[in-house]
């Protein structure tokens, strides 16, 4: 009998410490699961895109799932192998369940970080480069204390003056200076010793090397000052782009690669764009276009150079040229447009003419591009019978081909991996709060919008250029009634007033 009751005093502990261990281990798969769940819901509110129809429907759908795993887990069953190989299934479905969800969180975090890392470019670094030539003995700035430095003229005044101020404070003397009025004549005083060091804005060499391929072999950077500056001055940032209508330019750089690098703006199209009413309005500008930069009439030039001196000041020219107001912009290059056609999955195009470009042969009418084909559509203008003039038409075509992609159901199921495809492909000043707000409205109705074009033109000319003030270059002179009758068309889509259901070409003289 005492046998026994040891038998059964052992028996109990035992019994007891296996169901507790299985308790455990169903409760700990239910944790896991519910931690997972919240992080999934927490990335989906702070991404902020989803509608909150959606992200209601999600988080229901989520607190199911985990509800009836929860059920099922702590549920009491009869012994018996059954019972163990259903308990071992919840218990791997509860941990697939949550390897999903940290997937999606990942995933949506990943959305998140990218919408922050292309959003709110509102300051630009300048690099100011001290140069002599490659045989001068100095090697540092101290070197050229005694030393003269040349200096462009009022191009980039402010930029410039900073360097000095900051070469005056290292060197603790005030430098001889003297000033140039074109890159030519500054290049050729440090040839000629006229002077012993330029001082140099890093985003103006290409002016230099386009004329003297030997600049770089000639001549050696001594010291380099950065500065960053503010692109944001007057930038209307909390402006509710879902309510009001608003202008952005785009501004494509002739550059592969970095998209920070500086380059001539090629592209240079304003998008007005009427969110409460569904419209856009396309405005595409010659590269060539004669105009002042900065509305400095002291500083005719093409439109195309005002990219070599940054966005602020292609978006101040053509503001000035059509008398509104750009408070943002979106900055791609060659490498921009075929790394966001290529994540749209390509992009359909109606081409009006039929020719060929490289490896590339374009048809009339509707065809679907990739993102290099893309790019090669919206550069090319020899082979078309208009020239540039039809160039910035077909510009227009790939944008819309962007649009209708951005705006198709489509995007609904590869929003996360285009997001990732596109990230450091393009700059914006446009915050990340108002780039999800934009996607959520879509996302939201998903309507159709209406899309209408218009296109400055004018005159073939050669004059000199602010840029190049010492030769005549190919410029379009603008017919004035094209600027005046495309202003209006921006003024009445901002006021409230436009109707643009139909393409507007402001071809006449």
């Amino acid at each position: 009998m005492n046998s026994n009751l040891k038998k059964q005093n052992t028996d109990i502990p035992r019994s007891r410490k296996v169901r507790v261990r299985k308790n455990f281990l169903n409760q700990f798969s239910l944790i896991i699961l519910f931690f997972f769940s919240a992080l999934l819901i927490v990335c989906a509110a702070l991404l902020n895109v989803f509608p909150i129809k959606y992200l209601i429907c999600g988080c229901c759908a989520v607190v199911f799932v985990d509800t009836v795993m929860a059920i099922l887990l702590l549920k009491k069953r009869k012994k018996g192998k059954k019972k163990k190989t259903g308990v071992f299934f919840l218990r791997l479905t509860a941990g697939m369940l949550s390897i999903l969800m940290l997937f999606a969180s990942l995933m949506i975090y990943d959305s998140y970080a990218t919408i922050r890392n292309i959003s709110g470019a509102n300051t630009k670094t300048i690099t100011m480069s001290v140069i002599t030539l490659s045989n001068n003995s100095a090697e540092k700035l101290k070197d050229l204390k005694n030393s003269s430095f040349g200096l462009r003229g009022i191009i980039d005044q402010d930029n410039t003056e900073y360097a000095v101020s900051e070469i005056n404070d290292q060197l603790n003397a005030t430098i001889q200076t003297t000033t140039y009025n074109d890159f030519n004549s500054m290049t050729e005083a440090l040839y000629n010793g006229d002077v012993e060091a330029i001082v140099l804005n890093e985003n103006y060499r290409t002016l230099i090397d386009e004329n003297d391929s030997d600049f770089e072999s000639n001549t050696k950077v001594i010291a380099q000052i950065k500065r960053t500056v503010s692109l944001d001055e007057g930038n209307e940032s909390d402006i509710s782009l879902t309510e009001n209508t608003f202008n952005i330019l785009v501004s494509g750089i002739d550059t592969y690669g970095d998209i920070e690098t500086s380059g001539r703006s090629d592209v240079n199209m304003l998008i007005t764009v009427d969110p409460v009413n569904k419209k856009i309005l396309l405005t595409s500008i010659p590269r060539d276009f004669y105009v002042p930069l900065y509305g400095n009439d002291d500083m005719y030039d093409k439109l195309t150079h005002s990219g070599l001196y940054g966005i602020d000041c292609t978006m101040s020219t053509v503001g000035t040229l059509l008398d509104t107001k750009i408070d943002y912009y979106i900055r791609v290059n060659f490498s921009s447009v075929i790394d966001i056609v290529d994540a749209l999955g390509g992009i359909s195009v109606d081409s009006p003419y039929s020719f060929s470009i490289d490896k590339y042969t374009f048809k009339v009418g509707k065809q679907t591009l990739s993102g290099e084909a893309a790019l090669m559509f919206s550069r090319d203008r020899k082979n078309l019978p208009n020239g540039d003039r039809d160039r910035i038409k077909n510009q227009q075509l790939v944008m819309m081909g962007i649009i209708d992609k951005l705006m198709s159901t489509s995007i609904i199921t590869n929003y996360t991996s285009f997001l990732n495809a596109i990230s450091g492909t393009f700059e914006t000043n446009l915050s990340s709060g108002q780039i999800t707000s934009l996607i959520q409205m879509q996302l939201t109705d998903m309507s159709e919008w209406t899309i209408a074009q218009q296109y400055l033109n004018g005159s073939d000319a050669h004059k000199t250029t602010y840029t190049y003030n010492d030769e005549s270059l190919y410029v379009m002179v603008p017919y004035e009634n094209t600027v005046e009758d495309a202003s209006a068309a921006v003024a009445l889509l901002l006021n409230g007033t436009a109707e643009t259901t139909q393409s507007q070409t402001t071809d006449s003289k």
